[in-house]
């Protein structure tokens, strides 16, 4: 009788111990409120003056254009320069004029109220952006690649006719485009012929884009009068002070003319001798949140500067030091001797013929040449 074998069928094992899971999704976009936006500062609590003495104080000139240059160089009010690439200057010029342009057709309307934090936004970005370059300047430096991601997704936006920057307009603008419309390169479009056909109306001449404009032609019609802010381009203007002239007085460096009997504020002002009564007649509004988050950030670039050039001085240091041999007594290492057999052989005694183990060998010289010639003369007889 055969023995009957029960055989389990076992299951076979995974080629790999491989655990796999679900396909990995997408990283989360930052939606809408990204960090990268510049904070809409909300200034419903800002005077006329504060809001326009910022812009002033922050006012530029932005250079014509120079044939095969990779650099644009931005003079702020102040004398101070800033390089960028030569590709934001046509944006940087666009979005400047759209500030001044805004601030000359509300100023004086029931819509300031509205309008004003916006103004303040512009003025702001700018001098973010600026603010961002110089940043760089002072730590690793910037090439023309560098690029700026909070003026640059403004870029995007007012390229695309999104001119206002509050929350809400974020969002929509968000809820349209995506993020995709972000990663795009901000300043690589043909901005010359956009601002020269112009955005919501708001546009710039070629003799603007080509020549550049000053912070002077922007500001020219901007006056103060009686404690208020009027935009006035008639030079028969009386009791007016120009913006420019303003700034020098805030400055210190110039008592404010006047083309008229002097209101009492500015009065004050000239009879003032010292410094706080200077300040007195002319108070400055406190530091904005920026002015200190941008002394924050060149503080720590000058940091990183001395901190690399310590190490630099530290490396060149250690190799100007003189190299210290510790001094050893010489020992030396006995090696076995030894004789190599082939190097010491005459190397012509391989072809010489020797006895060898007692075996001679003779030979008869001429031996054949003589046979050879016995044979011929038997074959001649």
């Amino acid at each position: 009788m055969v023995p009957i074998v029960k055989s389990e069928v076992e299951e076979e094992a995974p080629e790999d111990n491989i655990i796999h899971f679900h396909s990995p999704a997408p990283p989360m976009g930052l939606g809408w409120d990204h960090p990268s936006e510049l904070y809409y500062l909300d200034a419903s609590s800002w005077s006329k003056d504060e809001i326009v003495r910022h812009l002033i104080t922050n006012s530029f000139s932005v250079p014509g254009h120079t044939y095969r240059s990779k650099w644009a160089t931005i003079t702020s009010r102040d004398g101070a320069t800033t390089v960028v690439p030569n590709l934001y200057r046509i944006p940087l010029m666009f979005v400047a004029q759209f500030m001044w342009s805004s601030l000359q057709l509300v100023l004086g309307d029931e819509e300031w109220d509205r309008f004003k934090t916006g103004i303040l936004y512009m003025s702001r970005l700018c001098e973010d952006f600026l603010g961002t370059a110089r940043g760089a300047m002072s730590g690793e430096g910037i090439g023309r690649s560098w690029r700026c991601a909070t003026f640059d997704r403004a870029l995007i936006r007012y390229r695309l006719g999104w001119l206002l920057s509050e929350r809400m307009c974020l969002k929509e603008f968000w809820e349209m485009y995506g993020e995709d419309a972000y990663r795009k390169d901000a300043v690589k479009f043909d901005w010359k012929r956009l601002v020269l056909k112009g955005i919501k109306g708001f546009r710039l001449d070629e003799k603007l884009v080509e020549g550049g404009i000053t912070a002077t032609q922007w500001m020219s019609g901007l006056k103060g009068l009686g404690g208020d802010w009027v935009w006035d381009t008639s030079a028969e203007s009386i009791c007016t002070k120009d913006a420019l002239d303003y700034l020098e007085s805030w400055k210190g460096s110039l008592p404010p003319p006047s083309n008229c009997q002097t209101t009492p504020l500015v009065q004050m002002a000239e009879n003032a001798s010292t410094t706080a009564d200077l300040n007195q007649a002319f108070p400055l509004s406190p530091p904005s949140p920026e002015l200190f988050q941008l002394l924050d950030v060149k503080s720590q670039s000058q940091e990183r500067r001395i901190a690399l050039l310590e190490r630099e001085v530290a490396l060149l240091k250690g190799l100007q030091a003189p190299i210290v041999v510790p001094e050893s007594t010489p020992v030396l290492v006995p090696t076995p001797s030894f004789v190599d057999q082939d190097l010491s052989r005459n190397p012509l005694d391989k072809f010489s013929v020797k006895e060898e183990c007692g075996i001679g060998m003779q030979i008869a010289p001429f031996s054949a040449p003589v046979k050879s010639l016995r044979k011929l003369w038997r074959m001649e007889a």
